[in-house]
């Protein structure tokens, strides 16, 4: 159950990374300046931000039952915890893009 965990979590942070980068990309590599993505990215941060607090809650909560594979489950922790940054930089980026900065 553990390494099935383990596996799923960082599976997952795999899957939201590519989904960010391909929103990322996306919207960076067209000519789709709109509020559709910007919207879009919004949504897919707040979406991320639940997945992985619930996913986190999960690791750190086996961390405490299962003594022996405490390194393992808080080494996914920290995985799982690089994806948010990760997340909201391309959301300002891409807030960034659509409203630059004046001056």
């Amino acid at each position: 159950m553990i390494q099935q965990t383990i596996s799923t979590a960082k599976y997952y942070t795999l899957v939201n990374l590519i989904i960010c980068s391909i929103l990322f990309g996306l919207f960076n590599l067209t000519n789709l300046a709109s509020i559709l993505l910007l919207k879009l990215s919004i949504l897919f941060m707040v979406a991320t931000l639940a997945i992985n607090s619930f996913v986190i809650i999960h690791l750190v909560g086996l961390a405490f039952v299962h003594l022996k594979e405490r390194r393992k489950l808080i080494n996914t922790c920290g995985l799982v915890l690089l994806n948010i940054p990760f997340g909201m930089l391309c959301t300002y980026f891409t807030a960034y893009t659509i409203f630059p900065p004046k001056g």
